[in-house]
């Protein structure tokens, strides 16, 4: 089963980091939704699927306590309007 975004720890930021996170997320539930054997004819295992997709969750929330949903979210500009 192979992954694109499976290098997520290797990105340059926190907001970096998330961002791959949730992709590679996203790719293990299409893996858990998928027909139970794979391309190469072996049967998938769910069960291990299940506890990756666990553990990246408590990553996820790792880094979003370390500030990095706010930096994905961009930069926060405040105006003030005169009359």
């Amino acid at each position: 089963m192979a992954t694109t975004y499976h290098d997520y720890a290797s990105q340059a930021t926190v907001a970096a980091r998330l961002t791959r996170l949730r992709l590679y997320m996203g790719e293990i539930q299409a893996q858990m939704g998928a027909p139970d054997v794979s391309a190469d004819g072996k049967s998938v295992d769910r069960n291990a699927l299940n506890a990756l997709l666990q553990s990246l969750m408590k990553q996820e929330q790792a880094y979003m306590d370390q500030g990095g949903d706010a930096a994905a979210a961009g930069p926060r500009v405040f105006t003030t309007r005169r009359r």
